[in-house]
């Protein structure tokens, strides 16, 4: 049986149709699987552990959201545990690339960053598509913890001895100032679920400060109420 914190949750329930039948939810919730999850770190500029070759006469060390008519700034998360649990529980096929936010009305999931829409630190230069695939790999490295895809059977058992970790990239297109200091909810899009937040407010790196590896929690903190 769902807790009355879970209970409270059921509006989060994502499922694949928009309109549902009593029934239909009643099903959702039985096969919907638990995640818990910590907004860690809001950042607007990250700087490597190691230099980028951006050009063959540039090495750049890191890397911020802002490029030609684009401001952004990454949302970093934990998944804390999952639990996979429900009545009718099936086997649930974790993809980091399902999950997803929603900033000024638009989607943004986890996903490798697309040229020409962030610039080097500390020179300002695009993204161009060589330099892009080279940052995207060190962002892997750098800031993910957890495979991109795992499977999770169903067990009564919470699972939190694995979390993952991932960044997610949302960007503003128009003028007007981008405030990275708030909390945007997690979403995942493919299988019915239940995102908990532990309700902290994240910490924050602005440009003149970028975050490092070192930065990142490894672990979720504190439910607050």
């Amino acid at each position: 049986m769902l807790s009355h914190s879970m209970l409270g949750l059921a509006s989060s329930v994502l499922l694949s149709t928009a309109l549902l039948s009593g029934c239909a939810l009643q099903q959702g919730l039985q096969q919907a699987v638990l995640m818990d999850y910590d907004q860690v770190l809001n950042l607007r500029a990250y700087r490597f552990q190691s230099p980028v070759q951006w050009a063959p006469s540039a090495s750049e060390t890191g890397i911020a959201g802002h490029a030609k008519d684009v401001n952004g700034f990454w949302l970093t998360y934990v998944i804390c545990n999952l639990r996979n649990a429900g009545s009718k529980a099936q086997t649930f096929h974790l993809k980091l690339d399902q999950f997803y936010v929603e900033f000024e009305g638009k989607k943004f999931f986890h996903q490798p960053l697309a040229p020409y829409t962030f610039s080097s630190l500390p020179n300002a230069i695009p993204a161009n598509p060589q330099a892009t695939a080279l940052v995207n790999e060190k962002f892997r490295v750098e800031t993910q913890i957890g495979q991109d895809e795992e499977i999770y059977q169903p067990s009564p058992t919470t699972q939190g001895g694995n979390p993952h970790r991932f960044a997610i990239y949302v960007t503003k297109s128009e003028p007007g100032v981008v405030d990275i200091s708030g909390r945007v909810a997690l979403r995942y899009e493919g299988h019915p679920n239940i995102l908990n937040p532990r309700n902290q407010e994240p910490a924050t790196k602005d440009a003149s400060d970028p975050a490092v590896k070192s930065d990142l929690r490894l672990t979720c903190r504190a439910q607050l109420q």
